[in-house]
């Protein structure tokens, strides 16, 4: 598969995981591949890559996007999380070329939204604590009691949150 072919796959696939919300994402990803047999193990996989990777960034591409003034939607989840993951607009531009088996091409509307994503990263100073920016941050397990100092066994805390007394 091409690049751009991969890319409208994992558009694809996004859009059957949203349109099974009753249906766990995995359950969901193995139908897709296996009424795809063509798909070779190494486009599997980095379909399966760019699309947990929209999944588990969805709040913080959801907020981008909010910000743009943009509707979400799989093909601009995706979009975004090329941009804010490090492409430039131009090579995702190139990617939804309407080639042959790839995306369609972006809209002026897509390009003047998705351009204002390209110079930032995927976090953001001014996106909620609570909301986004708290979900996003790493989990660590703590050493010791193996409890995480609270009581609870294989507690994982926020790294560089610690028990109130300890440092």
């Amino acid at each position: 598969m091409t690049p751009a072919a991969r890319i409208a796959a994992a558009i694809e696939l996004l859009a059957a995981i949203e349109g099974a919300p009753r249906k766990p994402a995995d359950a969901v990803a193995n139908d897709f591949f296996r009424n795809r047999r063509f798909i070779g193990s190494g486009d599997r996989r980095a379909i399966s890559e760019r699309t947990w990777g929209v999944i588990r960034a969805r709040r913080r591409l959801d907020w981008w996007l909010q910000q743009a003034g943009a509707r979400t939607n799989p093909r601009l989840l995706v979009a975004a999380q090329l941009l804010l993951t490090g492409w430039s607009l131009d090579g995702v531009a190139q990617s939804f070329s309407g080639g042959q088996f790839g995306p369609t091409h972006l809209s002026q509307a897509e390009k003047a939204m998705l351009g204002g994503l390209e110079t930032h990263t995927l976090d953001h100073p001014a996106m909620p604590e609570l909301g986004v920016a708290a979900s996003a941050r790493p989990l660590r397990r703590r050493s010791g009691r193996g409890d995480g100092g609270d009581g609870r066994a294989g507690a994982a805390r926020p790294a560089g949150e610690h028990p109130e007394g300890q440092p």
